[in-house]
């Protein structure tokens, strides 16, 4: 079941991808290290895609929320019907950024990823400072490869 949602969400997640006009950049952040700075991409030119990878830990603190300790059936129960309740979008969004965290090799987080993953900014919180890099480095042969080794 989980291998079917994980291609589900990398499917869905090259769709919505291929419409853009705007140069995309994709920021990898966590409960500890949030965006800051999200409205400079606008201005520059950019559209800001964010992922919190503490997401889906977070979904699931949500839906473990309150069950009961003592009776494994009702909590499960009661936790099948909070899934069924959530919104689509809240799933795919806690996952979708694990699944492409790992088809472009992130090594680090927080990372901003340019060019589907050619070029990536580790270390940074700020849209700001990361596309700043990003214009500084581009047109240099330098990119890394999108897989190992290469």
């Amino acid at each position: 079941m989980r291998f079917i949602i994980f291609v589900l969400l990398v499917f869905t997640s090259s769709i919505s991808m291929a419409g853009s006009s705007m140069t995309v950049v994709y920021f990898l952040g966590t409960n500890q290290y949030p965006l800051t700075n999200a409205a400079s991409a606008a201005k520059q030119g950019f559209e800001l895609k964010q992922f919190n990878m503490d997401g889906h830990l977070n979904l699931e603190k949500k839906l473990s929320e309150g069950l009961p300790q003592n009776d494994l059936e009702q909590a499960e129960k009661i936790a099948n019907e909070r899934l069924e309740k959530m919104d689509w979008s809240m799933l795919q969004t806690a996952f979708q950024g694990l699944a492409l965290a790992s088809a472009w090799d992130i090594k680090k987080l927080p990372a901003f990823v340019f060019a589907e993953g050619k070029f990536v900014v580790y270390g940074v919180t700020s849209a700001k400072e990361a596309i700043s890099r990003w214009k500084s480095y581009q047109g240099r042969s330098y990119y890394r490869s999108t897989t190992p080794y290469q």
